[in-house]
């Protein structure tokens, strides 16, 4: 399974909240939740592209945990791109 690369914009979708799907895994639910809570109070727009680094290695870091997986296929699933090969 290859992970999409940071440029993907679903991962900022995530981040922003603009992803209606449920999370399972529960390092990721505290994660969004500190960064949306960090979006809503800064006014760095580099905040962002931060916080979207942070959500990629954390499934980087989980790519053989079976619940981070399957939070992956949710989110990419939704528009038909997971399984798509990306180069790493």
């Amino acid at each position: 399974m290859s992970i999409p690369p940071v440029y993907d914009s679903h991962w900022k979708e995530l981040v922003e909240g603009k992803l209606a799907i449920d999370i399972e895994f529960f390092p990721l639910k505290l994660l969004l939740a500190r960064q949306r809570l960090q979006l809503q109070t800064s006014t760095n727009p580099e905040i962002l592209d931060k916080c979207v680094y942070e959500v990629r290695q954390l499934f980087v870091k989980n790519l053989n945990h079976p619940i981070a997986r399957k939070d992956m296929k949710k989110i990419f699933r939704r528009r038909g791109l997971f399984g798509r090969r990306y180069r790493s």
